[in-house]
């Protein structure tokens, strides 16, 4: 896995964002205050952010691959399409801190093709699901946040047109995003993500490797049942 020499740089900018989150919180919740004064939800933040909720997300994806025959690297692929699926998990707003923390699962379905001359080699990132850890700081009812958690995705291959086969792919998930909460239980989201996956072999030693970065762009819309902390 290429997790050590090629998630080091997207790893570190998570962590110093999570550093620079309280000032960009304040910040950012002070702008959109005014913005949805109509429509967020009214009642204490951190019965805002605690519960249960499911939801939906779409946008875009982003994949590179590097290729390589018999070790030798003889092209680099990228390629985007489109993504959606569904979602749910759980938050848990820390009493008496802004801290947010919480879990969440996801299915994603993509049409993320790319290919080496056409007709000559092309794959395709099918399905994925990932589980993932969160961490935000809330301010009000803005909550920027920064993720992390393991994944996987099917991916099928063809050389000259010929199906070589499908399997998964395996790999790390680390990313963030911002989560605005709305009345009803709703909320609004923007997040990235960056996957690294394992590197991908066909055919043995000698035979094909595909080495997969991601990119993923995402909006969600949430909704979160009722605060089982409330009154507590």
């Amino acid at each position: 896995m290429r997790l050590f020499s090629r998630t080091l740089a997207p790893l570190a900018g998570i962590l110093i964002a999570f550093t620079l989150l309280p000032a960009f919180a304040a910040d950012l919740g002070g702008k959109m205050s005014g913005m949805l004064a109509e429509v967020v939800d009214t009642s204490p933040a951190r019965k805002v952010f605690t519960g249960v909720y499911i939801g939906i997300h779409g946008g875009m994806d982003l994949s590179s691959t590097e290729v390589g025959l018999g070790g030798l690297g003889i092209d680099g692929l990228s390629g985007n399409g489109e993504a959606y699926g569904i979602h749910g998990g759980f938050d848990l707003h820390v009493r008496g801190t802004p801290i947010v923390i919480g879990i969440m699962a996801d299915w994603t379905e993509s049409n993320a093709r790319f290919a080496v001359s056409p007709g000559l080699l092309s794959a395709d990132l099918e399905e994925s699901w990932a589980v993932v850890g969160r961490i935000g700081y809330a301010h009000g009812h803005v909550l920027p946040y920064v993720l992390a958690g393991y994944t996987e995705a099917d991916v099928s291959a063809k050389i000259l047109g010929t199906s070589i086969g499908g399997t998964k792919l395996e790999g790390w998930v680390f990313g963030g995003g911002v989560e605005f909460a709305l009345n009803g239980g709703l909320s609004l989201a923007l997040e990235y993500r960056f996957t690294d996956f394992d590197k991908l072999n066909f055919g043995g030693p000698g035979g094909l490797d595909l080495e997969t970065e991601r990119h993923q762009v995402m909006a969600a819309v949430r909704y979160k049942f009722g605060n089982f902390m409330e009154g507590k």
